[in-house]
């Protein structure tokens, strides 16, 4: 069962007045929140928490433009929410067809109130007052508006259908283990609520959960708690295939949703209960021509984790294929050993393809879609400069596709293809872009040459420079109450440097190293801001000495020492406050 607050978009876009317009809007960590627009250009999130006695109160301080007259808007709109009311979205998911005691239960619920029922693309669509129920043909049940007691009845109804679902399986596994259950159903449906988001962060499953179907989001999550549950008596549960088997349907349809997205499989392909049935996607996987072309597809995957392809086929085999095409009198014994390797493949695998998918597809292929992304990227400058600092800059950009859009136009991509005048006009643009936060990491000459004398090499001083700005930055964005596990960062080494430089709170996102990776727009964002950094700092040191330093390391630059030094406005002693002492063409003029 997956819960999430949502706002009302309807109740409120029938009180707010234009100019202002409400875009979308997302849940949080304790209610959501919405973004507003005036004219079309971003003035920043309103946010509406939840509180523990059921009480709501709104917060106006992401709010960076037009603040008072959108709090006026409200104040004059009597927009507010209720004390007592809290505003829901809940998707619930049966594997089966809904069953007609669920049935009987909502039309009974639908029977005492006004509701006008709807048919769009065969699922049913039942709207009254504030409410609307969804009946979907795959045995999905989704509830949005605003929470009553009767629908708090209905919906409580609901959830304990499926907790049971759950129950009966955690009581399944214990039986073939020929051992009684030891949790009663009480406190069975109470971790469960409690596992769901510890699991996400845990796993790092939020892009995950809102790329897959609802269905399979709530089967993922329920799963991965039963065993949690189950895996702290791993000594005495010998089979864990009726956990295995569900996420295998996950990962089945995380592959189909996938495959089709990128081309791979045709719309009637992917939508013909067929390709399930007569296992189709089982013999894409096994074919070798398949996984080439996906290798093709997906090339960065090939640098960072080569296995992975190896992996689609043999892991689709142990959780679905095998489980579901068993003998049934010997059923296969899948041991928690087995369980906990199949269970990490299978994460592994759909988190790595959908983060190179979104971050090749989506982000530069397909902007006008709307599955955009929030990032933080990492990105360096004055590494191949011998003037000068190395900066290194992490930055949080959220995942609006019309602010993302507006970012593009304006210019922002590699800084390497811009040119300096126009890096400085673009820091500019984004210093006023409150939604976008930064922080940098510089190390001055000095300091460069004291750490690269002990540390002999360039890609540890530069992995650690990484891993700083990046726990700089989730430290901001934790105060800010802002959730961001995606960070993406140029794969300037194979050895998984960063990795092992990340620090306490780094350790717990997915960081994605690709070739190129300036072609993210949170990746460009941060060049952006490092290079002008970068220029700031080299231009202030030339200033020190009444000169304009120059970029790069070509010959140029070197001849320009060797001016300083004729000319003695460099001694070899002020070089190390100046210079980057481990470029060999320089070592060559300091040791004449």
């Amino acid at each position: 069962m997956n819960v999430l607050f949502k706002v009302d978009e309807n109740y409120i876009k029938s009180k707010i007045k234009q100019p202002f317009t409400i875009v979308k809007s997302n849940p949080i960590n304790n209610g959501f929140q919405i973004l507003v627009h005036k004219n079309k250009e971003i003035c920043g999130y309103i946010r509406i928490y939840s509180k523990k006695d059921n009480t709501s109160n709104i917060d106006f301080s992401q709010i960076k433009n037009n603040r008072l007259e959108i709090e006026s808007n409200f104040k004059e709109n009597n927009i507010k929410i209720e004390k007592g009311t809290r505003m829901i979205s809940i998707s619930v998911s049966f594997n089966s067809k809904l069953d007609n005691l669920i049935l009987k239960k909502i039309e009974d619920f639908l029977k005492v109130k006004e509701f006008k029922e709807q048919l769009f693309n065969g699922q049913k669509n039942y709207k009254f007052l504030t409410t609307t129920i969804t009946i979907y043909n795959n045995g999905t049940i989704n509830i949005q508006g605003k929470e009553s007691k009767d629908l708090k009845d209905v919906m409580d109804f609901i959830i304990n259908k499926r907790t049971e679902k759950n129950y009966n399986t955690l009581k399944l596994i214990f039986e073939e283990n020929h051992n009684e259950i030891d949790i009663n159903y009480d406190e069975f449906k109470e971790k469960m609520f409690k596992y769901h988001e510890r699991l996400v962060e845990k796993y790092k499953l939020r892009a995950l959960i809102e790329f897959l179907y609802s269905n399979d989001t709530v089967e993922l999550l329920d799963m991965l708690s039963i065993y949690q549950i189950v895996s702290d008596k791993k000594d005495s549960i010998l089979n864990y295939a009726q956990i295995v088997r569900p996420l295998g349907i996950v990962y089945e349809g995380f592959l189909l949703k996938l495959l089709y997205n990128v081309g791979e499989l045709s719309e009637d392909f992917y939508l013909s209960s067929e390709s399930i049935k007569n296992n189709k996607i089982g013999a894409y996987l096994k074919d070798n021509n398949n996984i080439e072309r996906l290798r093709n597809i997906f090339p960065t995957i090939n640098r960072t984790n080569s296995t992975l392809f190896s992996l689609l086929w043999p892991t689709w085999q142990k959780s679905r294929n095998e489980l579901f095409h068993s003998d049934p009198i010997k059923p296969p014994i899948i041991d928690f050993k087995d369980a906990e390797k199949i269970i990490y493949n299978i994460l592994e695998i759909m988190r790595d393809l959908l983060s190179v998918y979104i971050i090749q597809f989506d982000e530069n292929k397909k902007l006008n879609q709307a599955d955009t992304f929030s990032a933080i990227g990492i990105d360096e400058s004055g590494k191949g400069d011998i003037f000068g600092p190395l900066v290194t800059v992490a930055a949080y950009v959220p995942g609006d596709k019309d602010f993302i859009t507006f970012l593009i136009n304006s210019g922002i991509k590699d800084s390497k293809k811009i040119n300096d005048k126009k890096i400085l006009e673009l820091f500019d643009l984004i210093k006023t872009k409150k939604e976008i936060y930064w922080v940098n990491v510089t190390v001055k000459p000095k300091k460069y040459n004291e750490l690269y004398s002990k540390i002999r090499n360039l890609n540890k001083l530069l992995a650690w420079e990484h891993a700083r700005s990046l726990e700089n930055l989730l430290t901001e964005l934790s105060k800010q109450n802002i959730n961001c596990e995606t960070v993406i960062a140029d794969q300037f080494e194979d050895n998984g440097l960063v990795e092992k430089s990340l620090m306490n709170l780094g350790k717990r996102i997915h960081l994605i190293k690709i070739p190129k990776a300036e072609s993210n727009i949170s990746v460009a964002v941060a060049s952006v801001i490092a290079r002008a950094q970068f220029l700031y700092e080299i231009k202030a040191l030339g200033e020190n000495i009444d000169c304009v330093l120059p970029k790069g390391a070509g010959q140029n630059v070197i001849e320009f020492i060797k001016q300083l030094k004729q000319e003695s406005k460099l001694s070899d002693h002020d070089l190390d406050n100046y210079i980057k002492m481990n470029f060999k063409n320089v070592k060559e003029i300091i040791d004449k």
